[in-house]
């Protein structure tokens, strides 16, 4: 089992994550929003769409709501979670005077 594990999950997580790193640096490719640089990159590094894809699928057959309903929430604390790594101020209480 541990060898599946590294194999089918975490040698092609390390690739993907060279070859984002690689493709950024040498320009090949860019992600809105610009300014924030590299963190914008961070939800493709860390496989996040595909985490929670798989969350919503697994959630989905353990919970007995309305699948809509489901993709409703997922979408929406996903929003937030991107919001919050674009400006990580909106959930702190710091005022610049």
């Amino acid at each position: 089992m541990f060898i599946n594990i590294i194999m089918g999950w975490l040698f092609p997580w390390m690739i993907a994550f060279a070859f984002n790193e690689i493709g950024y640096h040498m320009k090949w490719w860019s992600v809105t929003p610009t300014e924030a640089g590299i963190i914008s990159f961070i939800p493709y590094n860390l496989g996040i769409f595909p985490v929670i894809s798989c969350l919503l699928i697994y959630v989905r057959k353990k919970v007995s709501l309305n699948p809509m309903f489901l993709i409703f929430i997922f979408s929406i604390i996903k929003t937030l979670m991107e919001s919050w790594c674009i400006n990580p101020t909106l959930l702190t209480n710091n005022k610049r005077m």
